[in-house]
């Protein structure tokens, strides 16, 4: 998860990558927002295909959220030198200053400040193109041969690779990428099976291949140090498709750098973000490459609980009401529409937010001991009452925050606070993956309360 963190020493809870600091004086609950001061509440980088995959060369968009006090000026720098050393020291040099004219990284004209008067909430980014040698001098700098990689992910490799530089590694990965693999190598190998199974089958020849015999052999020999014999193109498809293609995505996940976003207001606030490059996503034609991509919510509803009952979003039994409040509806329709929907409130009764995640959407992660699985969601609640009430702060709307995609709404004892605005950022994460990148994203909904 992300952290927030204030300068004197309060850790408010949202992710291990972001620190932000502020020396402002905040109410007793960190997820409440006050109109009267600045909150910083995201901070996320993403490539221009909206994903968290960010590969040497991307142009990327740093965004910011902020809630409460609006602001329109910030510094934003960054280093694409940034690592951590053997004792776990942070060092980041050649900090570029983003928000100014001489940045040679940042895109002209990227820098905005948008402003939502209702929520009160402020979005800030700026976009700026990643070195496209940025994986190649982070590696340079880690180590002169593959026997520097953990232990983990040297288990995976072939022996002979460990002797090679990392630029001979890169090399080769892109020449794979961009040559050997292809769309058609799929059918290809399904071909070589079932010539394994009728021997006087010969149904693929040099021609289907992207390169020549001669191209391939000698291309993949240099790389082994050795002679290597490719008698038939069905044996030359059956080692893309089994080894290389596996090979090559392996590589690319060890292979990364880092780089740190940094950004401070007059408001007496900071912030960091620290995010990885790695070439994953370049391998557009590799079934093994899989780019984390952002979390995906469906549908974000809140739930009233039936008297005498423990609530349990699984079991329909447990609660009488459902409030729509975000969430993709209609038959055929892919478009998000948004609900705006009323909450009526009993005061009796106990509710509880909880937000929807698209199952086909979680992404699969690799730990450096060999092993794959699914990555899970982390969950922040963050809350606005819309309504200036005089009354206490625990009479007012209350979301507990556990880190789970449900979680306990109080809805407000004050009646007179009618409107209410909530906002869920989802993290996503794996836990034992060198530097994987993470994938965020933060849903709004704006909604009113009618009291029984």
């Amino acid at each position: 998860m992300k952290t927030f963190q204030i300068v004197a020493g309060l850790v408010v809870g949202v992710s291990l990558l972001m620190p932000f600091g502020c020396s402002d004086t905040f109410s007793s609950r960190k997820d409440r927002i006050e109109a009267s001061d600045v909150r910083p509440i995201s901070m996320s980088v993403s490539s221009s295909n909206g994903t968290a995959e960010v590969a040497p060369g991307d142009t990327v968009t740093a965004t910011s959220w902020f809630a409460g006090k609006p602001i329109d000026s910030l510094q934003w720098m960054a280093s694409f030198s940034y690592f951590i050393n053997s004792f776990g020291a942070e060092a980041a040099i050649d900090t570029d200053f983003l928000s100014t004219s001489k940045s040679t990284s940042v895109v002209p004209g990227s820098e905005i400040f948008v402003y939502d008067s209702i929520s009160g909430m402020t979005k800030a980014s700026i976009s700026f193109v990643i070195p496209d040698t940025i994986v190649r001098v982070a590696m340079r700098r880690e180590m002169p041969t593959l026997e520097g990689l953990p232990a983990g992910e040297k288990a995976k490799l072939p022996s002979f690779l460990l002797t090679k530089t990392p630029d001979e590694v890169i090399d080769f990965m892109l020449f794979a990428s961009d040559t050997l693999f292809s769309a058609d190598m799929d059918s290809l190998y399904s071909l070589y099976l079932l010539d394994l199974l009728d021997t006087s089958k010969h149904s693929i020849k040099w021609s289907d291949l992207p390169v020549d015999s001669q191209v391939l052999t000698r291309r993949i020999s240099a790389f082994l140090d050795s002679s290597v014999s490719i008698p038939t193109p069905g044996v030359a498809v059956a080692l893309i498709s089994t080894v290389m293609e596996p090979l090559v995505a392996s590589i690319s996940r060890a292979f990364a750098a880092q780089v740190e976003v940094l950004q401070s207001g007059s408001d007496r606030f900071s912030g960091k973000y620290v995010f990885t490059v790695r070439y994953t996503s370049k391998l557009k034609n590799d079934r093994f490459a899989q780019p984390n991509r952002n979390p995906v919510i469906t549908h974000i509803d809140i739930y009233r609980e039936k008297t005498g009952k423990t609530f349990d979003v699984s079991k329909s039994s447990t609660y009488d009401t459902v409030f729509h409040m975000y969430g993709k509806w209609g038959s055929g329709k892919t478009d998000t529409v948004i609900v705006p929907d009323t909450v009526f409130v009993d005061l009796s009764r106990n509710y509880f937010i909880v937000a929807t995640a698209n199952k086909s959407d979680v992404d699969s992660g690799f730990s450096t001991n060999g092993g794959k699985g699914l990555e899970y969601y982390d969950y922040s609640w963050w809350y606005q009452n819309n309504v200036t009430s005089s009354q206490p702060e625990d009479s007012l709307l209350l979301i507990d925050q556990t880190g789970d995609s449900a979680t306990s709404f109080l809805p407000p004892r004050d009646q007179s606070m009618t409107k209410f605005t909530v906002w869920c950022i989802v993290d996503d994460a794996y836990n034992g993956e060198l530097f994987r990148p993470q994938g965020e994203s933060m849903y709004e909904i704006k909604g009113v309360f009618k009291y029984k």
